[in-house]
Order: C-alpha cells, then sequence, then structure tokens
C-alpha cells in the first residue's frame, strides 16, 4: 500500500452519542466520511438510486460527498433512538483525502465490526466536550487514527503510490489553493506535465478531470463551512474560491440538490 503513517494527518475527526424520539425520513450529503452505529431503535439507509437497507446492529458507512436516504426507528419499547454517529477527513501530505480512496461496504454486521465500533466508542470519548470541532487533544488525534486504521481494515483501499507521487503537486495546490484562481495549465505545469497528458493520469487516479476535482473541493469546503459555522455565504463564497454568494449557490444546488441555506437547516447536527 506504501502509505506512511507520518504523513498523514487528521483535518477533521468528530463524534457525538446521541438520543432522539421521532420517526425522521432525511436525505443527506455531508462533506466527510461517515461512520454511524445505531445502539437501540434501526435505521434504513440506502445510497442515491439504490434500494434501502436495514441496519439494527452494526454499522452502516458513507463516503464523504454522497447523497444518501436515512429513515430513522425508535426503539418501540423505550420510544427513543440511540445512535454514535463519526465524521472523518484524513489527509496525505497536506494534499489530499485518503478516505477518498476507500470502497467501504454500505453496512457491515456486529461480528465483523467489532474493533471498528469500539474505535467508534473512543472518538466519541476523546471528542465529547467538544464533539463538532477540529481535533482538539492528543487523545482526540489518537482515536481518529484508531479509527482510520480500523477502517482499512474493513474496507478495500484503492491506492497508486506512483500516480500520486507524479501528481501530488496538482493535488497540493488545489488543497492549499482552492481559494484562488487554479487554471489546468498552472496545474498541469505543477506536475511538469502537458496538460492532455495531464488531464489523463488525473482522471486516471481520482475518477475526475482536474477542473471538476476543484469544483468538488471547493463545495465540500463550503459545504463544511456551513455545518461547523455561522459565517455569512459571502463570507464562505469568498473563503472556498467562488465569485459571489450567487456562484455558490449554483454550484451547490446542481451538485446538492438544494441551496446552502437549505443544506444548512437540513443538515443541523
Amino acid at each position: 500500500m506504501n502509505i506512511e503513517l507520518s504523513k498523514i494527518t487528521v483535518d477533521y475527526a468528530a463524534a457525538f452519542d446521541s438520543e432522539h424520539v421521532d420517526n425522521l425520513y432525511e436525505q443527506k450529503t455531508f462533506p466527510f466520511l461517515s461512520i454511524v452505529h445505531p445502539v437501540t431503535g434501526y435505521y434504513e439507509v440506502a445510497l442515491e438510486g439504490q434500494p434501502l437497507t436495514k441496519v439494527d446492529n452494526g454499522c452502516f458507512i458513507i463516503p464523504a460527498n454522497t447523497r444518501h436516504t436515512l429513515i430513522h426507528h425508535p426503539n418501540h419499547s423505550m420510544g427513543i433512538m440511540h445512535r454514535k454517529w463519526a465524521f472523518l477527513r484524513l489527509m496525505y501530505c497536506g494534499a489530499f483525502d485518503l478516505t477518498q480512496c476507500l470502497t467501504p461496504p454500505l453496512t457491515l454486521d456486529e461480528k465483523h465490526c467489532a474493533p471498528l465500533l469500539s474505535a467508534l466508542d473512543t472518538l466519541c470519548l476523546a471528542s465529547a466536550d467538544s464533539p463538532l470541532s477540529p481535533i482538539a487533544s492528543f487523545e482526540h488525534l489518537s482515536s481518529a487514527i484508531q479509527l482510520m486504521t480500523e477502517l482499512l481494515r474493513v474496507c478495500p483501499f484503492q491506492w497508486n503510490h506512483k500516480q500520486f507521487d507524479l501528481l501530488y503537486p496538482a493535488f497540493y495546490a488545489i488543497e492549499q489553493n482552492y481559494a484562488n484562481k487554479i487554471t489546468l495549465s498552472h496545474l498541469a505545469e505543477c506536475c511538469r506535465l502537458s496538460p492532455s497528458r495531464f488531464s489523463s493520469l488525473f482522471k486516471k487516479q481520482t475518477g475526475k478531470s482536474p477542473i471538476a476535482f476543484l469544483l468538488d473541493t471547493r463545495l465540500s469546503k463550503a459545504a463544511a463551512l456551513l455545518l461547523q459555522s455561522a459565517a455569512p455565504l459571502s463570507e464562505i463564497a469568498e473563503q472556498t474560491g467562488f465569485y459571489d454568494p450567487f456562484h455558490l449557490s449554483r454550484e451547490f444546488k446542481k451538485s446538492y440538490g438544494i441551496s446552502p441555506r437549505q443544506y444548512r437547516l437540513e443538515h443541523e447536527i
């Protein structure tokens, strides 16, 4: 796999342990990989365009920026639903979200994910004082790494180290400068490749064109800010490389199906 652990940084890791009493139907798209464990009650969950699957033990895993449907079913005798939920984003060399290389199964039964659930419990405890904040302590950091280690154990991991090394300057340029103007020719020049050769290799590595990847990065950063802050849309647009709030709103709705304001209201966590 050729992943150097010393080059992994935890960009975002948060977890919460909560209860609610309502039957609830939701459609969500989070900018982080999500891991959810129903403790009491159960979920029905489906990725977009797929049938619902019941999850009453174990967990389900949703890749970042993936639209999915959730139906919450509280425990009949207790009248509540108790669940544990984690969000995770880990950067490699400050340039690429490693969770994007995972191909997780939608669901894992309790027998096959016991160590993963233990790591989820640990992260919930470590982030109890600030459940939706970035890394706040060494315990928080180590529990996030533990959770990623367990994910690697149960999820296929697709990684081409040689191609990453070749394209690293472009990944780094996008991650560090997404708020600024970035052109295809500039990214190709960073990698010392022709634009056509660069585009071909980039799409082979990521499944997306460089410009589509850049747009997705900007939208993901905007979605994260909508969840983590009360910043006005104009400020978020400026911070994430959009011309103005209208440009952000238009692109956001194309990708997420709802406006940024609706997203903030419907994804409150």
